[in-house]
C-alpha cells in the first residue's frame, strides 16, 4: 500500500513538498497534550530530496528547549550542540530537510531570530521552516527563494488536519529515492539509446544497400540482351502495344533522377526583408562584484592586554591560554559569501570587517562589524558571517572558544 501524503506547492518555481499524513497526526497528537504547558516545542523534519524543486517529508524529532525567551522555542548554547549532534546523527535512511515548531503568537510569521536558526543550520535551497499555530491547527511553509525567505506570512497557509486535506497516494518507490540515485541511471540509459540508434541505422543502410544491388542485377540483361527480329514481329493481343527497349529501360529504372521542384514563391511579408540586417550593437552589461573573503585571529581584548601587564595575574593568564601552546587556531569547514542585490551593483562597495565569536562546537554565536562602512553592506556580511561552520580552534588539543576577523571585499567578477 502507498503512502499517503498532502502536496504543499506555492508555484513560481518554489520548492514543493510531499508531507507524510502519518506526520501530521503524531505530530499533531503531540501538539494536543502540549497545549497545557502554554509553551512552544520544536525540533526537525525529516525526509528525501527528490529533485531540486521537490522533497518529502516522512517523520520529525523533537528538540528540548531551555526557553530563554520565555515560552518561545529558543535554543541556548546547549540546545544548539545538541541540534548539531542530531543534524550529523543517522535518520533510518532519512535525512534533516527543515525545522519546525509551534507559533502561539498571532499570525504564522517568522522572526529575526527564526530567520537566523535557519540561516545557520538549514541553508541549503530546498529546507523548509514549518509553523504550526496550535489555537486553530493551521500551518504554513517557509522556503528559501533567491537566497532569502519571505517571513512576514506563508505563501500558502494549510489545516494541520489529515481529516481536512486532499491527499494523494505514493506508489512509485523511485519517486522518494535520493537525488544521486535517480540520476545514476541516466549515463546508462543514454548510452543504450545512442547504441540502439546506431545499430538501427546500421541495419537500415545495409538492407536498403543489398535491395538496390538486386535490382541492378535483374535489370542487367535488359541493356545487354538483343531483341530478335522475328519476336518482335510475332503478332501480339491488339489491346497490349508495344514497348521499345528503351522505353523499358526508362520505365524500369530506379536510378533516373526525381525532377526538381521549383522553389515555392516568398510571401509579401518575407520578400519585403532585406537579404542582410544591419548589426545592432549590445548594450553593455553592468559589471558585477564577487566577495572575497579572508579570516585571521582576532587579537586580545583590553581586557586580556591589561591582565597581561598585571604581574600575578599574567602568569595565571599565560597558564591557560599561553601562546604556542599546541594552539590550533579555528578553520573554517562551510563558508557563505554575501552577493550583492542587483540595484547595489552600479556602486563598488568598499571592505568590510566583521569579528565573530566561534564557540567550542564551532558555531559563530555572534557578529559584530569593526569598521565603518555601508550600513546595509555590513548587515548582509554578518547575516552571511553567521552561517559559517568552523572545526573549533584547539588549546592542549581540547575544543575552545575563540575570536576571529572575517575581512570581506568586493571585486569585479573576471566574466566581465
Amino acid at each position: 500500500m502507498g503512502r499517503q501524503y498532502y502536496l504543499w506547492s506555492a508555484g513560481g518555481g518554489k520548492v514543493a513538498a510531499e508531507i507524510s499524513t502519518d506526520l501530521i497526526a503524531r505530530l499533531q497528537q503531540i501538539i494536543a497534550s502540549e497545549t497545557d504547558s502554554g509553551a512552544e516545542i520544536g525540533g526537525l523534519l525529516l525526509g528525501r530530496c527528490i529533485s531540486d524543486e521537490r522533497i518529502t517529508i516522512e517523520d520529525f524529532e523533537l528538540l528540548p528547549s531551555e526557553h530563554r525567551r520565555g515560552l518561545t522555542f529558543t535554543l541556548s548554547q546547549s540546545d544548539r550542540r545538541n541540534l548539531a549532534s542530531r543534524l550529523r546523527a543517522k535518520h533510518r535512511g532519512l535525512h534533516p530537510v527543515g525545522a519546525f515548531r509551534t507559533h502561539l503568537r498571532q499570525g504564522l510569521y517568522m522572526d529575526q531570530y527564526d530567520f537566523d536558526l535557519m540561516s545557520a543550520h538549514f541553508a541549503d535551497p530546498q529546507d523548509v521552516a514549518l509553523l504550526v499555530r496550535p489555537s486553530d491547527l493551521t500551518a504554513g511553509l517557509f522556503v528559501w527563494e533567491q537566497g532569502d525567505v519571505h517571513r512576514q506570512n506563508s505563501y500558502r497557509e494549510f489545516p494541520f488536519d489529515p481529516g481536512r486535506l486532499p491527499l494523494a497516494t505514493s506508489t512509485d518507490d523511485a519517486a522518494v529515492a535520493p537525488r544521486s540515485e535517480q540520476r545514476n541511471w541516466l549515463p546508462t540509459a543514454a548510452k543504450v539509446a545512442l547504441l540502439a540508434a546506431t545499430v538501427g541505422l546500421v541495419v537500415m543502410l545495409a538492407t536498403h544497400s543489398r535491395s538496390h544491388q538486386n535490382q541492378t542485377v535483374q535489370l542487367a540483361p535488359i541493356h545487354a540482351a538483343p531483341v530478335a527480329q522475328s519476336q518482335l514481329e510475332k503478332p501480339v493481343d491488339p489491346d497490349i502495344r508495344a514497348v521499345s527497349v528503351d522505353e523499358m529501360h526508362v520505365k524500369l529504372s530506379p536510378f533516373a533522377p526525381p525532377p526538381k521542384p521549383e522553389p515555392a514563391p516568398l510571401p509579401d511579408s518575407a520578400a519585403n526583408i532585406p537579404a542582410s540586417l544591419p548589426a545592432t550593437p549590445l548594450k553593455p552589461e553592468p559589471p558585477q562584484f564577487v566577495s572575497l573573503v579572508s579570516v585571521q585571529p582576532a587579537q586580545p581584548g583590553v581586557l586580556s592586554r591589561s591582565i597581561s601587564k598585571i604581574p600575578i595575574l599574567n602568569l595565571l593568564h599565560r597558564t591557560k591560554f599561553k601562546s604556542g601552546d599546541h594552539f590550533m587556531p579555528a578553520r573554517p569547514v562551510r563558508q557563505v559569501k554575501p552577493h550583492l542585490p542587483a540595484e547595489m551593483v552600479g556602486s563598488r562597495p568598499g571592505p568590510v570587517d566583521i569579528k565573530i565569536w566561534v564557540d567550542e562546537s564551532g558555531h559563530v554565536t555572534r557578529a559584530q562589524p569593526l569598521n565603518d562602512s555601508d550600513p546595509e553592506i555590513a548587515e548582509m556580511a554578518s547575516l552571511a558571517a553567521l552561517k559559517w561552520t568552523f572545526e573549533p580552534a584547539r588549546l592542549a588539543d581540547r575544543p575552545v572558544s575563540s575570536e576571529l576577523v572575517m575581512h570581506f571585499r568586493f571585486a569585479q567578477s573576471r566574466a566581465y
